[in-house]
């Protein structure tokens, strides 16, 4: 009997034709728009069109930060590794490592820019 009656609702359900209530998805919109200024806060369909756009921007802004995060730390391991004597800077510092059977990702090659004592003990031909 409970099989029946979970089977029923599960029908009932599908049957409901009208979705939520309008003002709730416009006031989810308003306060997402909330920071906006004019009429891009109050008008639902300027502020659904500026939130849009705001969240294809917040979006190409992620991309673009983990690239430049990327090439910040590239460039900071490739001035360290110089300093600790390795001609060339990063990759040939990258490509030392991989010959001595050195797996380091980049937030552990990031030592070699904190702690300058702990890359001074690699072995001297990945240098």
């Amino acid at each position: 009997m409970l099989k029946t009656l979970v089977n029923l609702t599960a029908t009932l359900f599908r049957l409901v034709k009208h979705p939520a209530n309008k003002y709730w998805k416009r006031n989810r919109v308003f306060q997402y728009c909330g920071h906006f200024y004019g009429r891009r806060r109050n008008v639902y369909s300027v502020a659904i069109r500026s939130l849009w756009k705001a969240w294809e921007h917040a979006q190409s802004g992620r991309v673009s930060h983990r690239r430049n995060v990327g090439t910040l730390w590239s460039s900071r391991i490739g001035a360290a590794a110089e300093e600790l004597g390795v001609r060339g800077g990063y990759f040939p510092f990258v490509h030392g490592l991989a010959r001595a059977s050195i797996a380091l990702d980049r937030k552990l090659r990031q030592l070699c820019r904190i702690r300058k004592a702990s890359y001074k003990c690699l072995p001297e031909d990945q240098r």
